[in-house]
């Protein structure tokens, strides 16, 4: 990934992301082989001690690019992808709930993002909410597209426990650091877990003795 005797620093790092970064969209990038030199990234980061704050700008990006592995936006995610998006997730909310120095936020500017300078807070642009979001949203992608009748239904419906789980934790994260808009979407989606619409006329059917 780099040349033989280059000194690993933060400049350096952040130079190789963009790098990597800037082939997200073209036509011919292989979305699956991009997430691995990512993952190296992040190795060879924390190899060198460079800290939280830029393994977690790398890690957000990991988080966001599993979104491009999927070309066919009209069918759902594989399971071995879920699985990782979902790691991905909780992952970096541990890492950010680790270190409340670190600030992830959608206004903060490129020039302004700090990731080595610990006296200060330490902070890159990004939203949190973002990825949760998309990863609710494949969760009903995937049960709408799933016979509700077959065993893996059943076994995707677990899923919905845990993904319940990290928009928890992503509230939590957001009422002490997020804008009032975030905090208002993340408070949203447990409800569209928990309503239902309910059906009255069935509920009288079910009360009125059956005739003969």
């Amino acid at each position: 990934m780099f040349a033989k005797g280059t000194k690993i620093t933060h400049a350096v790092v952040i130079k190789k992301l963009n790098e990597i970064l800037q082939a997200r969209g073209k036509k011919r990038t292989d979305h699956a082989a991009q997430i691995e030199p990512l993952q190296l990234l992040v190795q060879i980061t924390s190899e060198n001690n460079l800290g939280e704050g830029i393994i977690i700008k790398i890690k957000f990006n990991i988080t966001t690019s599993l979104y491009d592995y999927n070309p066919n936006l009209a069918t759902y995610m594989k399971p071995e992808m879920w699985q990782k998006r979902m790691d991905c997730i909780n992952e970096l909310m541990n890492i950010l709930f680790a270190n409340p120095n670190i600030f992830v936020r959608e206004n903060i500017l490129e020039e302004s993002e700090n990731m080595h300078n610990t006296d200060q807070s330490l902070c890159f642009c990004g939203c949190i909410f973002t990825p949760v979001e998309r990863m609710d949203e494949e969760f009903t992608k995937i049960m709408q597209n799933t016979d509700p009748h077959s065993q893996e239904y059943v076994e995707h419906l677990k899923d919905e426990a845990e993904v319940c789980t990290i928009i928890e934790c992503v509230q939590r994260y957001l009422e002490e650091k997020g804008t009032t808009e975030e905090i208002c979407c993340v408070y949203l989606r447990p409800i569209l877990h928990i309503y239902y619409k309910f059906d009255y006329k069935a509920l009288q059917r079910s009360l009125t003795p059956a005739e003969g």
